[in-house]
């Protein structure tokens, strides 16, 4: 009877470490955290921004875009968004397509490495000509 216990004992400390370094392992590789926290752009057209991961050097961003004025169609942000680092500005290597005035998706800059401080910069949406997010 003891030995049983002990198994079962022994099987669920197992279990629950395992699924503790899971938990580990997954939040190393996602950047939400306080330190990457959702940047939101006011005006006529909100912008949040929420860094989400680094992979294999590249950046992914969730971006949602809200707006009761502007059609967002028009804007392409392969043309309008920049990331800044190290004096480096890049452009995206992909990017979720606006469209009407409720959208959301996905931004992935590749960068070659890992960054902790940036800039992403969107320019030309209204009513704020040129919107800075930084981390």
């Amino acid at each position: 009877m003891k030995d049983k216990k002990l198994l079962a004992t022994i099987v669920v400390t197992l279990v629950v470490f395992g699924l503790l370094m899971l938990f580990i392992f997954d939040s190393e590789n996602n950047v939400k955290n306080e330190i990457y926290e959702t940047k939101t752009s006011q005006g006529e057209v909100t912008i949040d921004l929420t860094p989400v991961k680094f992979e294999n050097g590249w950046l992914y961003l969730d971006i949602e875009v809200n707006t009761h004025t502007t059609d967002l169609d028009k804007f392409d942000l392969t043309q309008i968004a920049f990331l800044e680092f190290d004096g480096k500005q890049i452009k995206p290597l992909s990017v979720s397509r606006l469209s009407g005035h409720h959208t959301s998706g996905e931004i992935v800059f590749d960068l070659g490495q890992e960054i902790t401080n940036f800039k992403i910069k969107i320019i030309g949406i209204p009513d704020v000509e040129e919107r800075v997010f930084e981390w």
